[in-house]
This record gives structure tokens, C-alpha cells and sequence, in this order.
């Protein structure tokens, strides 16, 4: 408890306690608008939800770790080029696994910073959720089911292995564009920040043809960046962020009923994200009302 004592009239002297830490802070010299200011900086403190009792305030971030995001990127897109330029994987027999390698140097360059630089970022597997089970039935289990079950009754096809692949290629990507990249450039303008990292994800398929389909996938990871970002603020979860990522590879091609199915997906998601932003608001509020109410 921080006991901070108030220097006034008898009635004014007394001791107004904070549950912020183990530690005793004195104002030899304090008055009572100090006291005052100190007992209105923690209420309000509670009601913008800083945790304060018992949990590790994490500081705002003000700086860019502009060597992690370099160390980051050259491992991502070493990595790709070995991957997709090169004939490295000509002998992999195995398509998921191939598939697997080619996204994977996001995630494994985050990994290395993660390691190197000691950086914690808040975006998970399970996020903001109760439970993994959550966000990994509805994020995964749903359009595994809803895609596999048109397919079988229209087809009488079963591709399981090919959509997992997408949806944990869609993981490893990002990993490292939600789970590093966006996250480690914060303190920028968002304007920037999602300039920053639509032009690196791009640049990192290493597709440079000047072509009005490339200026078109450019504004898709343009727009896909600003929104999957928006996902990964909300759910703090990896699986849902890896989600919206994944529709975009589910369907190269297009028609009526993959356009269908791709409408129903990001359309209960996106239903889910604001139903849990308003679930963890409410959370917030009262969670707020009673840490005011010791007051």
C-alpha cells in the first residue's frame, strides 16, 4: 500500500491509501491540493482501466526498435527469397509442409527479436478471450466447417489439409506483421504505421512487376493492413487477426458461391469483433465502478 499523509487541519490529516504498491512514499513538504491531486491521478487512472492492484503496469510505448524491426526484416524476407526464388524446396514432397516454409519467416523473425531484444507485444493466440477454445472454434473451426461442408456438397471433396495450410500460413504471417511489426511501430502516426507495414509486407512477396494487378494488391494489404490491425486491437488474438488474413488466400479465384461464403465469414466475424469490443467495455466499466467505489 502507498500511504500518502496529508499536512492540514486535524480533520485534513489523514491518509488516503492506494493499492499501486509494497512501498511507503512521504511528502515531507506536501499540502493538502497534493494529496488531493495524487487520490484524483489513481481514479482516473482507474477509470482510463490502468490496472494498478496487483498487475504490472505496462508503459505506454514511445519509441521504435528500429534494429529489431531491421534484424526482423531481413530474416522475413531472407527467408521468402530462399523459399520462393531459389530451388531450395524442389525436393519437399510434402505440399503443407512446402507451403508451411514459404510463409514462415514472419513468425520466425519475430521469434528472433522476441528472443534477442527481450520484446513482449500483447497479440497472443488466445488474446483478450477467456479461452484459446474461443477464438479457435470461431476463427478456425467455423470456416474450416462452413468451407469443407460446400465443398463435400457440391464436389463431394474433402480438402481439409489444403485449408489448414491457409489458415497456418496466415499464422506465421502474422506473427510477425500484426504480432511485431504493426505492434513495434505504434508510436508512429497510424496513417504511417500502416503505410510502413502494407509496403514491407508487399515488398516481402517479392513481386516488383509494374502492373495494374500489383498496384491492386497493393491497396488490398493497404486496406487488409489497416483492418486485420483493427482485429488484432480488439481480440489482442492471433488466430483471429490470422483469420481475416487467411479469406484472401482461400479464394484466388471467385464466383458466386465463394463470394458467398467469403460475405457469411466476414460477416459474422466482424459482427463477433464489435460484439466483443462492447463485451470488454462493459467489462471495463465495471470493473472501473468498483475500484472507484473503495473510494
Amino acid at each position: 500500500m502507498i500511504v500518502v499523509p496529508c499536512q492540514g487541519t486535524p480533520d485534513q490529516n489523514k491518509h488516503y491509501k492506494s493499492p499501486i504498491g509494497d512501498k511507503y512514499i512521504s511528502f515531507f513538504k506536501s499540502n493538502k491540493i497534493i494529496c488531493h491531486h495524487v487520490v484524483s491521478f489513481y481514479i482516473f487512472a482507474q477509470i482510463l482501466n490502468v490496472e494498478m492492484k496487483g498487475i504490472q503496469i505496462e508503459p505506454l510505448k514511445t519509441k521504435v526498435n528500429y534494429p529489431a524491426i531491421g534484424l526482423f526484416y531481413i530474416i522475413a524476407i531472407a527467408l521468402r527469397y530462399l523459399t520462393n526464388k531459389t530451388s531450395l524446396l524442389e525436393g519437399f514432397t510434402n505440399g503443407f509442409l512446402k507451403i508451411i516454409l514459404q510463409g514462415a519467416g514472419p513468425a520466425i523473425g519475430a521469434w528472433v527479436v522476441f528472443l534477442l531484444f527481450k520484446i513482449k507485444h500483447k497479440p497472443s493466440l488466445r488474446g483478450n478471450y477467456n479461452t484459446i477454445s474461443s477464438p479457435l472454434l470461431l476463427y478456425w473451426g467455423l470456416p474450416i466447417t462452413l468451407i469443407l461442408g460446400v465443398e463435400y456438397a457440391v464436389k463431394g471433396t474433402f480438402s481439409f489439409v489444403a485449408i489448414l495450410a491457409v489458415l497456418v500460413y496466415g499464422l506465421l504471417e502474422e506473427i510477425g506483421w500484426r504480432g511485431f511489426l504493426q505492434q513495434e511501430l505504434k508510436p508512429l502516426p497510424e496513417f504511417l504505421n500502416i503505410l510502413l507495414v502494407a509496403t514491407l509486407w508487399f515488398t516481402w512477396h517479392l513481386n516488383f512487376e509494374v502492373t495494374t494487378s500489383n498496384a491492386l494488391f497493393f491497396g488490398i494489404l493497404i486496406v487488409g493492413t489497416w483492418g486485420i490491425g483493427k482485429v488484432a486491437d480488439t481480440t489482442h488474438s492471433l488466430l483471429a487477426a490470422s483469420a481475416f488474413h487467411s479469406v484472401n488466400n482461400f479464394f484466388t479465384e471467385t464466383d458466386t458461391l465463394k463470394i458467398t461464403i467469403l460475405a457469411t465469414l466476414v460477416t459474422i466475424w466482424v459482427i463477433s469483433s464489435i460484439y466483443r469490443k462492447k463485451q470488454l467495455k462493459k467489462n471495463q466499466y465495471k470493473h472501473n465502478d468498483a475500484s472507484v467505489s473503495q473510494y
